[in-house]
């Protein structure tokens, strides 16, 4: 009897993210003011860069972005450039999918 009291008096662990409310006038603006102050270098991949390290800087909660890995494709292969934010650490190299598999 004891056992099954401890069992209800367990929470239930969560499993999903709560829907947080958005405001999207106010995001809006905050994407306006980002784009109008992004850095724009001559070398795409760099752009590329600053653009996502500034979206999780700046819109981490709005939009639940946390991290992030971005992937050059090389002929039938993509090859890392960048780790961001939280995302996790692969092994550097190439790789066929990163969409496929968590590690290359």
């Amino acid at each position: 009897m004891l056992a099954k009291q401890e069992e209800e008096e367990e929470e239930p662990l969560a499993t999903a993210t709560e829907a947080r409310p958005v405001n999207y006038r106010a995001l809006m603006k905050k994407v306006e003011h980002l784009v109008a102050t992004l850095d724009r270098a001559e070398d795409e991949g760099s752009t590329i860069q600053s653009l996502i390290e500034s979206i999780i800087v700046h819109f981490r909660d709005e939009l639940g972005i946390y991290g992030g890995r971005l992937y050059r494709r090389r002929g039938a292969f993509y090859v890392l450039q960048g780790i961001f934010g939280d995302a996790k650490e692969v092994p550097r190299g190439r790789c066929r999918s990163p969409i496929r598999r968590s590690s290359c």
